[in-house]
């Protein structure tokens, strides 16, 4: 298999704890989720050895242009649709047409900061192309979204948006918009069609289809009221808005255990032949990766498989990747090292792994969340040996087993740093994620 770099070089090192940007605390508390040890948290945050946040590295908003190279959508200090400039921004996300919709802090003046939601045509280019993604026309007092902080907005085909936010009642809501109008689409105490009760949305887990379904998690009971009987569940919504429970903590497991209840970010996918569902969990057994579709779920990966480079004895809890053939990618770790696996029609690959040469002279040595695309590629930002960031993408044609790195060269010479927490691709190969200059 052959990689290819598309950016970025020249990791700027900045001590912990100053400058915090929105995007910078929501993906430091999933990396502390993600790390199998402590070092594993310094993929997006620094280097190995110096683990380093600073707002240089989320204060531009890049996507893929025509070229397939890195275009800069807009940066804080520039000026936001509807007045004001941009002050913070939140974790971006791409449609299928390629369109890049991110919420943003937004300054007027001396005024108190505000959050709102905009998006980006594929033609955008340094503010150019921005407008508000909601029409502020749509809301209605009975059902109005408050933010305070990034909501992670999601999107689908014909500028769907979805995203977990409070009311107006500080009661986190889950809130769409489809063909112009601004829905709730569930709220707290919504059934699912388990027969439960949902009693928390879980703000930054939502996941669409381009059809518009809706992986995200929560916490569920039957009715009690009872703060001691809620389990943390991962649920999916059907193409009629129904709510399905996919995973439960203390439910049976496909391992033959039980879900501990540490799941990952879900992924989700729409096939014809029915919603497909990507995530890991605890088990009673272990780890595993699992796989989940018209109310049935297998693992696909489990501890202690095997591979070429021993036996699996994590699985990030981070997003796994997934597509709607059913191709699925992960971060893991086996005996003791770093890896990316993928499994395609059945079958396990080692696709990368710690250590191995990035072709400028450093080697791997972390991995962040795997993007794909239909058509095979995978994408994903590595951190080197050296403490820079680097956006790899594999080649349409994957080889099973292959985990060198041949070809390698840096596309478009020293760029600025990628905030690996932030990266999104769609099933095109369209991505966007957050960098510095």
């Amino acid at each position: 298999m052959s990689f290819s770099l598309r950016a970025v070089r020249g990791w700027r090192q900045r001590p912990l704890a100053i400058l915090w940007s929105s995007a910078t605390v929501a993906a430091f508390g999933m990396l502390l989720a993600l790390a199998p040890h402590a070092e594993a948290i310094t993929f997006m945050l620094g280097s190995p050895t110096n683990v380093g946040v600073g707002q240089d590295l989320t204060s531009v908003l890049y996507a893929s242009g025509p070229n397939g190279g890195a275009i800069r959508l807009t940066k804080l200090g520039m000026n936001a649709p509807g007045g004001g400039v941009f002050s913070d921004f939140g974790v971006p996300t791409v449609a299928p047409d390629g369109t890049v919709v991110f919420a943003a802090e937004v300054t007027v003046g001396t005024s108190t900061p505000k959050w709102n939601i905009y998006r980006a045509a594929p033609s955008a280019v340094d503010g150019r192309g921005l407008a508000l993604a909601i029409d502020p026309k749509t809301i209605s007092p009975s059902c109005a979204p408050t933010f305070k902080i990034d909501p992670y907005p999601v999107v689908g085909s014909g500028g769907q948006i979805a995203f977990i936010a409070p009311d107006t009642k500080g009661k986190s809501t889950l809130f769409r918009y489809v063909d112009g109008e601004l829905t709730c689409s569930a709220r707290i105490g919504a059934p699912t069609v388990d027969g439960n009760l949902i009693r928390e949305f879980n703000f930054g887990s939502a996941e669409m289809t381009p059809d518009g379904e809706l992986a995200f998690l929560g916490l569920v009971d039957g009715g009690l009221f009872d703060p001691a009987k809620r389990r943390f569940t991962l649920m999916v919504t059907d193409s009629h808005g129904e709510i399905h429970e996919v995973a439960s903590a203390g439910a049976p497991s496909p391992d033959g255990g039980k879900y501990v209840g540490d799941f990952s970010l879900p992924a989700v996918a729409s096939p014809s032949a029915g919603t497909l569902v990507a995530y890991t969990a605890q088990t009673t057994h272990g780890h595993g990766l699992f796989l989940w579709q018209n109310g049935h779920a297998i693992e696909i990966i489990a501890t202690g498989a095997r591979t070429p480079l021993g036996r699996v004895s994590y699985i990030s809890t981070g997003r796994p990747g997934l597509t709607s053939t059913g191709v699925v990618a992960v971060s893991a770790v086996c005996d003791g090292k770093r890896a990316l696996l993928e499994v395609r029609g059945g079958q396990l690959s080692l696709v990368m792994r710690e250590g191995h040469p990035t072709g400028y002279g450093s080697r791997i040595a972390y991995f962040g969340d795997p993007g794909l695309s239909t058509s095979g590629q995978i994408m994903l930002g590595i951190a080197d040996d050296e403490g820079r960031n680097v956006f790899y993408e594999t080649d349409d044609n994957v080889a099973a087993h292959t985990p060198s790195i041949t070809n390698s060269a840096l596309a478009y010479g020293l760029a600025t740093p990628m905030f690996g927490g932030s990266l999104a691709v769609n099933e095109l190969g369209a991505y966007t994620f957050l960098g510095g200059e």
